[in-house]
């Protein structure tokens, strides 16, 4: 990752916020970045102890994002200010998650989500009535569909 370079800007200052709270249309941005940050935590949470070398290399790139400062756009930082959070206490808790706490929240989340699956109607599919064509077949077998 690049740290403090001079060649790279903060997005600090007097930039405006990219992702603004109170506005609907970036709902999706803001789901997206925080799944992110969360992922990130799970990670470092859950592999830093690891002792398999690939699953080492995400809790150090976790890590890294987490707690390194960094001046480019889609740092953890920017990405804080840009969702209104607390980046400072995103880490505090980071700290103090253990890997049971991970998978307590990534069980209810499976139960949230197969619970939300159970009760949105799922469209019912029509087949069409059209006849396909098949491999080898005439074309009067189709009544000039073909």
């Amino acid at each position: 990752m690049i740290e403090e370079d001079e060649d790279f800007e903060s997005t600090d200052g007097d930039a405006a916020q990219i992702v603004r709270s109170s506005d609907r249309r970036y709902a999706g941005v803001r789901a997206l970045w925080m799944k992110v940050i969360i992922r990130a935590v799970f990670d470092w949470v859950t592999y830093r102890d690891n002792t398999k070398v690939d699953k080492r290399k995400y809790a150090e790139s976790a890590h890294d994002w987490l707690f390194k400062k960094n001046l480019l756009f889609n740092s953890f930082e920017n990405i804080c200010k840009n969702l209104d959070l607390d980046p400072q206490r995103i880490r505090n808790q980071a700290l103090k998650m253990t890997k049971d706490d991970v998978a307590k929240i990534e069980h209810m989340e499976r139960d949230y989500e197969s619970d939300v699956e159970e009760e949105e109607e799922k469209p019912v599919l029509k087949r069409p009535r059209m006849a396909y064509p098949r491999l080898g077949a005439s074309e009067r077998e189709y009544n000039g569909v073909l």
